[in-house]
């Protein structure tokens, strides 16, 4: 009898449950036990499998069919659950919050083609209304919705699968944020160069302090207008994670200090070897990992999810390499290459080598490696002896940095060789290789980054930002990444108002990169273009005060002749195409490195870059 009755307990606890589940009310002590439906809730909102394993199917769009994935809830909620924008067309937020309750600070920024949006308020819904609209598409006013929403034939287990996983998405403070503060860190991998390590972190200083001193006692500036009204701007707790070791035990040591003090994302980074386990340590832990300055992302991170890369590195300049030599004539392709490594660099470069080399020895193509050491003389001597014996159809991968080349062309200038050279855009951060002039007229080289002089227009206020910071130039393309990766997550932050998740973090990247940077590079290229002569008590007759007509931020007047020539302003917006050293920024749902593509370039001098051809996306 007694366990008839305990049973019948359990029975009555469940069917309470469900109860409260659907009705958007879960006492603490149930949801605790309700974890089961909470896991096939996920699977019903991110895969659209239903709770009895099978796909879910509804009438899309046009009366178009669908099932599973295609019509997965996250694929227009987002990952989230906060929504977005398809077009014209503004996808709600449909977690718990937004939902079920009427919560008066429950708001989300949405943009329409540049034009600022929030969610629409609405009265509270319930299990049935809920259940109304997923399955005839009527929304809790009696309105109908709009196509877009599909017409579900869900099941009423599913559903209230789907509540018990809306209900807490994306409810609660986030790690490491609370209502004034959010905590960040920056990771430096061992084997970084001493003086690379300190430009970099005095970049990263200088950006931390322009945010705080942006975020005065008692109020906010330099924020967005609704970010001001709600009061959402959060001052900066940061530290730097430099990590010592092996890369085994990389992923204790970033636990060990997520557990003292959690953060909620890593801003920036910086590591010059294999960056894996940092990447596997941010997606087991569901922790951003915000554009960090890596050579060579993991090979799985396209289809990862918390980090988001500027580029794929060496992985797309080989790609570009490889692309280029099979596209020439049969007569000219590369019939052997040599793939030239250091200590410095063999780390990030030796995975993308052996991808070189199996993909040659598919085409028929003879490889060979090898390891510069500038404690070995004997291998400067085997690179010598093997450039004097190559043919013009052998080509020299020389995968180096900056210091390596330098060495290189001092202790073999006299070496003269008919093979093609071809060197790393990423491994030299754009400079031109400090190599012979008869070498360099032979090289060819993969370059992801804007040519000098569409660089120089894009980087303007970067420029600018470094003389207000006090800062030396001393590596345009690492300091200018840090730049950008802090005054972009701090822009994507304000969008975020009050709801600094990190999911939405991701989301917010996806829909703001492509909008943010070419809205940012018209009003940088007109801030630049458009000037007026000021001539107030600063200036005199022979240094009239130039001053921008219109500006964005706070910028130093720049000292101009009062008849410099003028600048077609039009002309300067349309060709504006960014604000950092990579063309085109973009991200889509989906993609994690944001610039796609590279230039093949010759160093026709020391001091001169051109393209060889155009825009290059293998």
């Amino acid at each position: 009898m007694s366990r008839v009755i305990l049973s019948l307990s359990r029975r009555l606890l469940a069917a309470c449950a469900a109860l409260w589940m659907l009705a958007g009310v879960v006492p603490a002590a149930v949801a605790a036990e309700d974890t089961d439906w909470v896991a096939l809730g996920r699977r019903v909102y991110r895969e659209g499998i239903g709770a009895n394993g099978a796909p879910l199917s509804a009438i899309k769009a046009g009366g178009v069919t669908a099932s599973g994935a295609a019509v997965a809830c996250i694929q227009c909620h987002r990952t989230s659950g906060l929504g977005g924008v398809e077009g014209i067309n503004v996808i709600p937020p449909i977690t718990g919050r937004y939902l079920f309750e009427r919560d008066g600070h429950a708001v989300v920024q949405q943009n329409i083609r540049g034009v600022k949006a929030f969610n629409q308020r609405h009265e509270a819904y319930d299990a049935r209304s809920v259940a109304r609209a997923i399955r005839a598409g009527q929304h809790v006013s009696g309105r109908t919705m709009e196509a877009l929403m599909p017409r579900y034939a869900i099941d009423d287990d599913s559903m209230r699968a789907l509540l018990a996983y809306l209900k807490p998405l994306s409810a609660g403070p986030a790690p490491g944020v609370t209502d004034k503060r959010v905590r960040l860190a920056t990771v430096i991998t061992p084997g970084v160069d001493a003086a690379r390590r300190q430009v970099f972190k005095d970049t990263v200083n200088a950006a931390v302090r322009q945010k705080n001193g942006s975020v005065t006692q008692g109020g906010r500036s330099m924020a967005s207008a609704a970010s001001m009204l709600l009061r959402t701007e959060r001052h900066w707790d940061h530290a730097f994670w430099e990590l010592q070791g092996e890369p085994s035990t990389w992923p204790a040591q970033l636990a060990e200090r997520q557990a003292a003090a959690p953060v909620f994302a890593l801003v920036s980074g910086l590591g010059d070897g294999d960056w894996s386990p940092v990447h596997r340590y941010c997606e087991q832990q569901a922790l951003p990992c915000w554009f960090p300055s890596v050579p060579a992302p993991p090979p799985e991170s396209e289809a990862d999810h918390y980090s988001i890369y500027y580029s794929r590195g060496l992985w797309l300049e080989a790609d570009v390499l490889l692309q280029h030599w099979q596209a020439l004539a049969a007569d000219s392709r590369p019939s052997r290459v040599l793939q030239v490594l250091a200590p410095d660099s063999a780390a990030a470069a030796s995975l993308v080598a052996a991808m070189v080399d199996d993909e040659l020895i598919g085409r028929g193509v003879a490889v060979e490696r090898l390891t510069l050491d500038p404690a070995d003389p004997a291998s400067e001597a085997a690179l010598a002896q093997w450039l004097v014996q190559a043919g013009p159809r052998d080509a020299v991968a020389l995968w180096l940095r900056p210091a390596a080349l330098q060495r290189l062309g001092q202790r073999l200038p006299a070496v003269a060789s008919p093979a093609r050279l071809h060197t790393s855009g990423t491994l030299l951060s754009g400079q031109t290789p400090a190599l012979p002039a008869a070498w360099l007229a032979r090289s060819l080289s993969p370059y992801p980054y804007q040519l000098p002089a569409q660089r120089d227009a894009s980087l303007s206020v970067f420029h600018q930002w470094l003389q207000i910071a006090r800062l030396p130039q001393v590596d345009e393309v690492l300091q200018s990444e840090v730049y950008f990766a802090f005054t972009a997550f701090s822009d994507t932050l304000l969008e975020m108002l009050d709801n600094v998740q990190r999911d939405y973090l991701i989301d917010r990247a996806e829909a703001m990169l492509t909008q943010r940077e070419k809205a940012k590079a018209e009003d940088e290229a007109r801030e630049a273009a458009v000037v007026y002569v000021n001539r107030g008590p600063r200036a005199t007759p022979q240094r009239p005060v130039i001053q921008r007509q219109i500006a964005t931020r706070p910028l130093p007047g720049k000292l101009l002749r009062a008849d410099a020539p003028k600048v077609d302003t039009v002309a300067a917006i349309e060709q504006a195409e960014g604000t950092t050293v990579y063309p085109r920024l973009s991200l889509a749902p989906g993609q994690r490195h944001a610039s796609k593509g590279a230039y093949l370039v010759r160093h026709a001098d020391p001091s001169h870059i051109e393209a060889d051809g155009g825009w290059i996306v293998p």
